[in-house]
């Protein structure tokens, strides 16, 4: 019940986003043929039927899934909408509301979501009982109905023209009606009959009635009844001359029909949106044929876009491995994001037994190199990482570790998962890892029975790469000579005594001290040297170039530049990469932000000192600068 419930959760958000972009659409199409907002609306009911689909870059639905099965046992139940300043915002309270309490053995999604499932069929059962009603009542209405030619009746009980009934639909009259008037009611609905409008329109009311708790497909619903009855007039009227559709409006007015008959599905000739039909008929133009072929393409634009699935980011790895020097944990690789500046590979832990496990971020990748595994990582991690998150028995959680690297800071804390007694130290380490070719890979993380935090055990996952993720990318490198120097500090730096420096992921700049700490500073932006950005910043002359370099040389041979502006506290730090028409690279350190006397630049920046770099590749990419070269 709970899946089969999650399942017609997330078809429906999928169709949502169509919906919205139907709805963004049809404005556009006002002057296409009005069966082609139909056709639109024929996406949406295939993307609510259709179980599986396809996986496509162009995809724009941003999530598949967006509530997993695994939220039922996940110890920090989420979901995955697909846009990540949503998921930022939502999963937390998720995580604080349905977390399980301490000591519990499941979270409390367990319990809710069967029951939100129970309601959801007990709404479709209401939703089929109130239409099968509805039917009776029309049916005893129109017994009286009598027959008077093909398929048309008429009766006392019929109120306004309709057409009633799938397998062999009739058009019923209602009685006294002009013959003007059901002449082109009779033409209207026996074009709804054509266009087999008696069976897309019931087709929708039950796809309505299994997604009722969506208010998207409420609206979606009744826009796709007014499109239905605007194609219907236009496959009538595109044939009439100017006075034959006033007559046509003027049916249109006398026969309008109460909306409560949209409970049984009939097509009724008057039923919604006659103001907007009216307008419709009298300022009908034929459409041209750049703007059919523009719809159309439209159209299937739309399809493509969103009858597709996004790739899951699982596409890349496959032969999946698990195996657990405990056993009752394994790991699956949940899914896999390779775009920076952000990489991150997700790891399901799934606990078979009844103890609860306690993991932290302390993770191990390695490549499979000529037999055996080598180590991935670009420099050394410390014991335990972070906080401890723990598996519930029975039950699964997932976890995002970053492959980008992280900031170096110590701290010690109180583990509310274990037992209050006890503390531990925890620590970010820059860890960065590089998976930059195809071939055999092993994640590796250690994990404790909770209360035992003294005896550690292994679990790891093997798996195939069968890309590289090439957004991954990290290069160190050193000062190589000191070229400019601020005169006017007393501190003197030189290359032997400075910081060395690590790009990492789209040009992210890492400071790395001589103890190994490092420091994240943020990602460098792309500029254009100028006299005004660039030698403005140099605040002395001659005496303080060294190695023959000189200001306008540099500006001169620049060919890329970027920039970095850090404050912390009272500290205004500037940073200025420069590369040159030889590939020689040059990093600018300096301050900004404390304009006063002697200000040669309204944001008073200066660069304090400038070193040529030893070892640094172009980087690769676009204009914009992207990751360097390994």
């Amino acid at each position: 019940m709970a899946s089969l419930f999650l399942r017609a959760i997330n078809m429906s958000i999928s169709a949502g986003w169509i919906v919205l972009a139907v709805m963004l659409l049809r404005p556009l199409l006002k002057k296409a043929p009005r069966w082609i907002p139909v056709l639109l609306w024929g996406i949406v009911a295939l993307r609510l039927v259709l179980p599986v689909s396809v996986e496509s870059a162009l995809s724009l639905i941003p999530s598949a899934e967006t509530v997993s099965p695994e939220i039922l046992s996940d110890a920090t139940p989420s979901v995955s909408t697909g846009i990540p300043l949503l998921d930022s915002t939502i999963n937390p309270v998720i995580g604080e509301s349905f977390a399980p309490a301490p000591g519990a053995s499941a979270n409390p999604l367990q319990t809710l979501i069967p029951l939100m499932g129970l309601v959801w069929l007990l709404g479709i059962a209401a939703m089929l009982l109130y239409t099968g009603i509805s039917v009776l009542r029309l049916r005893r209405r129109i017994g009286t109905a009598v027959h008077l030619q093909d398929n048309i009746f008429s009766g006392d009980g019929v109120t306004s023209p309709f057409v009633f009934g799938m397998i062999r639909p009739r058009i019923y009259l209602p009685r006294g009606i002009n013959a003007e008037d059901a002449a082109h009611v009779i033409a209207h609905e026996r074009a709804h009959i054509r266009r087999r409008d008696h069976w897309w329109k019931p087709l929708g009311f039950l796809l309505l009635s299994l997604y009722w708790f969506h208010p998207l497909l409420w609206l979606g619903y009744a826009l796709l009844c007014r499109d239905i009855e605007l194609a219907c007039d236009e496959s009538v009227i595109r044939k009439l001359n100017s006075e034959q559709k006033a007559d046509y409006s003027q049916a249109l007015l006398s026969c309008s029909v109460n909306r409560r008959l949209i409970a049984a599905c009939p097509l009724a000739f008057g039923e919604v949106g006659v103001k907007e039909r009216v307008k419709s008929v009298l300022n009908y133009k034929k459409p041209s044929l750049w703007i059919l072929i523009a719809a159309v393409l439209a159209s299937i634009a739309l399809a493509v876009c969103f009858l597709t699935n996004p790739k899951d980011g699982l596409s890349a790895v496959r032969h999946q491995k698990s195996g657990s020097e405990l056993p009752g944990l394994s790991l699956e690789i949940a899914s896999l994001e390779t775009d920076a500046p952000d990489p991150r590979l997700s790891v399901r832990y799934k606990n078979k037994s009844s103890e609860r496990f306690i993991f932290g971020e302390e993770h191990y990748i390695y490549k499979k190199v000529d037999g055996a595994w080598e180590d991935c990582r670009t420099s050394a991690s410390v014991v335990w990482h972070l906080v401890a998150y723990a598996v519930e028995p029975k039950a699964s959680a997932t976890h995002a570790y970053a492959l980008n690297g992280n900031i170096a800071v110590g701290y010690s804390v109180k583990s509310v998962l274990l037992s209050s007694n006890l503390s531990y130290s925890y620590a970010y380490t820059p860890m960065s890892y590089i998976m930059t070719e195809p071939g055999e890979y092993r994640f590796e993380t250690k994990f404790f029975i909770e209360g035992k935090p003294d005896v550690k055990y292994t679990a790891w996952i093997e798996f195939e790469l069968t890309c590289g993720v090439d957004t991954v990318s990290v290069h160190t490198f050193e000062p190589e000579a000191l070229v400019y120097a601020d005169g006017s500090y007393s501190f003197v730096q030189t290359a032997e005594n400075a910081p060395a420096y690590r790009l990492v992921n789209g040009m992210h700049l890492q400071e790395i001290a001589s103890d190994g700490a490092v420091k994240s500073l943020g990602s460098m932006e792309r500029i254009t040297l100028s006299e005004g950005n660039f030698d403005s910043r140099f605040w002395w002359g001659s005496e303080s170039w060294t190695d023959r370099e000189s200001l306008s040389g540099l500006r001169r041979r620049n060919s890329r530049a970027w920039q970095l502006t850090l404050s912390e506290g009272d500290l205004h730090q500037l940073y200025l990469l420069l590369e040159q028409e030889d590939g020689t690279f040059y990093l600018g350190y300096g301050y900004y932000g404390t304009p006063g006397e002697g200000t040669r630049n309204p944001d008073d920046s200066h660069v304090r000192w400038l070193y040529r770099l030893a070892g640094v590749k172009p980087p690769s990419g676009s204009e914009t600068g992207t990751e360097p070269t390994p």
